[in-house]
C-alpha cells in the first residue's frame, strides 16, 4: 500500500494561499495537497491499476461533459480549495460553467475557491 508523507512545521502550517501556490509552482516535480490546518501532504504516484480506473473515470465525465456541455471537466493535476481551507487533487472533477463564471480568473491560473464560499 502507497502512503503520502505529511510535511509539519508552522512555516508551512502558517503559508497563505498565495504562498503555498508559489511553494507548489517552485516545486512542479512533486505533487502536493493541504490539511485544512496547513500541513503539506506529498503525493506518491498512483498504482498502474489506480492510474486505469482515473483514466476510465476521467473519460467518462469527459464524453458525459460533451454530450450537455454544462461545465468542464479536469483532471488530478488540478488543485482545488474546499470549504474546510483543505487543498485537494481529486482523481476528476467537473465544474458547471454557473460556478465557473464566478471564480475570479486570477484564479484559474492558481488552485480555485469553491464558487460557493463567497456567497
Amino acid at each position: 500500500m502507497i502512503f503520502p508523507t505529511i510535511v509539519k512545521g508552522s512555516y508551512i502550517e502558517s503559508m497563505t494561499d498565495e504562498e503555498f501556490f508559489t511553494f507548489c509552482q517552485d516545486n512542479r516535480d512533486i505533487k502536493f495537497e493541504r490539511t485544512p490546518t496547513g500541513q503539506i501532504i506529498i503525493m506518491s504516484p498512483t498504482t498502474y491499476i489506480t492510474g486505469i480506473r482515473n483514466g476510465k473515470i476521467l473519460r467518462q465525465l469527459h464524453i458525459w461533459n460533451e454530450k450537455y456541455q454544462l461545465g468542464y471537466a479536469v483532471d488530478s493535476d488540478t488543485g482545488f480549495y474546499l470549504a474546510n481551507g483543505a487543498m485537494r487533487n481529486p482523481d476528476a472533477a467537473w465544474t458547471s460553467k454557473e460556478n465557473l463564471s464566478k471564480i475570479p480568473k486570477s484564479e484559474l491560473d492558481s488552485f480555485p475557491h469553491n464558487p460557493k464560499e463567497r456567497a
